[in-house]
């Protein structure tokens, strides 16, 4: 079985390096009509804003984070990374 891909990306000879194939708008297609939608988070955030979002009433029924526009091809974040595997999310509903 092939290798699943970690991301949305372009053909690798695409002279616009992947802008303009519509990566965010097939993410917000899916993450909508499978999923209520998405939240935005941005790689400058901190944890707990991404937090405060994510418990806010308009992300209720959204089970989808979208993290776009990443600049680098090595991307950490230690915070997200335990926000995304963790079994419970603590924090106190808006």
């Amino acid at each position: 079985m092939p290798a699943r891909p970690s991301s949305i990306t372009g053909p690798p000879d695409d002279p616009e390096q992947g802008r303009g194939l519509g990566k965010s708008k097939f993410v917000d297609l899916i993450a909508t009509d499978l999923y209520g939608g998405s939240i935005d988070v941005q790689a400058a955030s901190d944890i707990e804003t991404v937090k405060t979002r994510l418990f806010s009433p308009a992300a209720t029924s959204r089970r989808i984070a979208r993290l776009d526009n990443i600049k680098t091809h090595k991307f950490s974040w230690a915070d997200l990374e335990g926000l995304l595997t963790a079994a419970e999310i603590s924090g106190k509903r808006l």
